[in-house]
């Protein structure tokens, strides 16, 4: 797995070799680096977030009455 940044330089670099211009600025690379535009440039490690352990809780609930309404 490779972060933001590490990303955009790869997808630069294969852009470059295939005679495109490259997608991300060195601004843009600077942004993933730093952290400092969190919305516009997130650097989000989504396997960590989505593979933590956490709580789990299993509720039941049950509704009894006599009419057919309730």
């Amino acid at each position: 797995m490779v972060n933001a940044e590490e990303y955009a330089t790869l997808m630069n670099e294969g852009l470059v070799n295939e005679g495109q211009a490259p997608k991300y600025t060195e601004h843009d690379m600077q942004l993933y680096r730093d952290q400092s535009s969190p919305f516009t440039h997130p650097d989000n490690d989504y396997i960590d977030m989505f593979t933590k352990l956490g709580t789990q809780q299993k509720v039941q609930c049950q509704c009894i009455g006599r009419k057919r309404t309730a």
